[in-house]
């Protein structure tokens, strides 16, 4: 039976970036990290993503991204059954602190990550501060191809990232 606000379920996998089988530390284009997620790096732009076990917002681990912007880079998921999903509307939301206002904000697409829904950016409010970024709303038409969630990187900054 659906909750009061409809269906809801969460589509990622390891949302909370507990799970680190796949690696605790890259720094490269397109390598997965905390199981299910991948980093896309803006050619220019240098980023390490590595599992933070301190600074967290809650659980065990957290992942620091620690990011130089030339171009705009990302970590992002693919959330499965693409046909499952259309027709449907999606939501996503995140936990983000860092001292740099505006260094990032959540989107969805859906189609393989050409083409962006955004939510607000971050405002800043300090490192240790963790704040929730989110879009919503986003249809899945039926001519989608593969969706993705992630956060969007625009400016140099460190940036703690929590369920």
């Amino acid at each position: 039976m659906p909750g009061i606000y409809g269906d809801l379920r969460n589509l990622s996998q390891n949302p909370g970036f507990e799970q680190w089988n796949a690696a605790t530390i890259v720094s490269t284009s397109n390598a997965t990290l905390s199981d299910g997620w991948t980093t896309g790096i803006g050619t220019g732009s240098t980023y390490i993503c590595s599992r933070a076990s301190t600074g967290q917002d809650s659980g065990t681990f957290a992942i620091t991204i620690n990011y130089t912007h030339a171009i705009v880079s990302d970590l992002h998921q693919v959330v499965g059954m693409v046909n499952d999903l259309k027709g449907q509307t999606l939501s996503f939301s995140l936990k983000i602190a860092t001292a740099t206002a505006r260094s990032c904000r959540p989107f969805i697409s859906v189609d393989g990550g050409t083409t962006r829904t955004y939510g607000n950016y971050n405002s800043g409010a300090g490192a240790t501060t963790y704040e929730i970024l989110k879009v919503e709303g986003v249809p899945v038409a039926s001519t989608a191809t593969a969706i993705w969630v992630g956060l969007e990187l625009t400016a140099t900054a460190v940036i703690f990232l929590d369920s």
